[in-house]
């Protein structure tokens, strides 16, 4: 069988840290008919003279002379792709090794137009996996329209396309501006004429870093505005928005920023006839809602896992040092395990009376498994709850 020729394309901005990472993880791959095309846009760092030291010849380097934003340097590679498949990368990310052939075998099988994956997302000391229910193939695929009315849970560095994809979009790839949620507008436009394939379970890395883009509370709030303008007619307007607010990602203080930012997210419900809509009440309403319940607004993230926890539903991956030190910061809270999970258990023990159980023993795939233990063993702990599919996990770096 002839493997058809994938482009992968990489924008990148001054990572001289991280830009190996990701471009050894797409070398890598176990699908190997690829060309690389990475578009430097303005580098001031060591990125360009890092990327220039391989000697791959699949790998293309176009360098900008001026920065003009990630989307701009992403639409200046799918310009320059040769290949039958497009897949998108970002310079600070990584890709499991077999990533390209899982997703490919199954655009191919099923005839999808493109496909997407879970990931894995590293942020402030916690590693969680995206979407939070990854294992839901009915809300993420099959019904996947209806929940990009809500959210977004297409990751670019996970989505892969066919280059005649392209046409259904008119040749307008990634809006240029559009500093953040590009990737949201991206994947609505493509849902709107495609069936949009999905492999639940992980199949990258993804690291968001202090001075990330993904960070910048003025960009999300133009996004927010413009999306809303865009696909008025598509998104579920309230929900949409409620759903940022409960994430945090509206950020709950009263500085310029926020009131600046809901101006300019309230002006653009005005424009499409959503005037009843008060995002600031909505706002307002959600502090308060968490004052009651004596959430500090500091521990949302931390929340936004325990959260969901209650005393004795959960478990807890790890008896060590970790996984200890985790367990009296939630029983503080009022919160114990079911148990603890260990990979081999040889005898019956117990930690302040809660049972060490081993993962064979265990079949509790409804509830939250918190995963305590060093970054070492991270990953292999991950690996051994997604192959036995359980639905609701996170890591928990102390």
């Amino acid at each position: 069988m002839i493997e058809g020729l994938v482009s992968v394309v990489i924008p990148v901005y001054n990572r001289e840290n991280t830009i190996r990472r990701a471009v050894d993880s797409v070398l890598c791959q176990t699908y190997t008919n690829l060309e690389v095309i990475i578009v430097d846009d303005g580098s001031t760092d060591n990125t360009v003279n890092i990327v220039n030291e391989y000697a791959d010849r699949r790998i293309r380097l176009i360098c900008e002379k001026e920065n003009r934003g990630a989307n701009k340097a992403r639409n200046i590679g799918i310009m320059n792709t040769k290949g039958e498949y497009i897949a998108f990368h970002d310079s600070d990310d990584e890709w499991f090794p077999d990533k390209l052939r899982i997703q490919i075998d199954l655009m191919e099988t099923k005839g999808y137009m493109a496909c997407y994956s879970a990931y894995n997302l590293y942020e402030n000391g916690i590693v969680r996996t995206v979407p939070f229910y990854y294992n839901d193939i009915d809300k993420y695929q099959i019904n996947l329209r209806k929940t990009l009315m809500k959210q977004n849970t297409v990751g670019t560095p996970t989505l892969i396309m066919r280059q005649r994809a392209l046409e259904l979009l008119q040749n307008q790839y990634f809006d240029e501006y559009m500093q953040r949620l590009q990737d949201y507008d991206f994947v609505i436009r493509l849902a709107k004429y495609i069936e949009i394939g999905y492999v639940n379970r992980p199949l990258m890395n993804a690291y968001r870093t202090p001075n990330s883009i993904s960070t910048d509370q003025k960009a999300l709030y133009k996004a927010i505005a413009r999306l809303i303008k865009k696909h008025w007619d598509f998104l579920d307007i309230r929900q949409f928005v409620e759903i940022f607010i409960a994430s945090n990602e509206i950020m709950l203080d009263t500085d310029s920023v926020l009131t600046e930012g809901l101006n300019i997210i309230q002006k653009a419900l005005d424009y499409v006839g959503y005037k009843e809509f008060n995002v600031k009440d909505l706002v307002i309403e959600y502090a308060v809602k968490q004052t009651k319940s004596q959430r500090n607004i500091e521990q949302i993230q931390n929340d936004y896992y325990f959260g969901k926890l209650s005393d004795r539903c959960f478990a807890i991956y790890g008896a060590g040092k970790v996984g200890q030190v985790l367990y009296y910061k939630l029983k503080v809270r009022g919160l114990r395990p079911k148990c603890f999970l260990v990979t081999a258990c040889e005898k019956r023990e117990h930690i302040d009376g809660i049972p060490i159980l081993s993962i064979d023993e265990y079949n509790d795939k409804e509830n939250m498994v918190l995963i305590g233990i060093s970054k070492e063993h991270q990953a292999e702990l991950m690996k051994n709850l997604i192959d036995r599919s359980y639905k609701e996990f996170c890591v928990c770096s102390l």
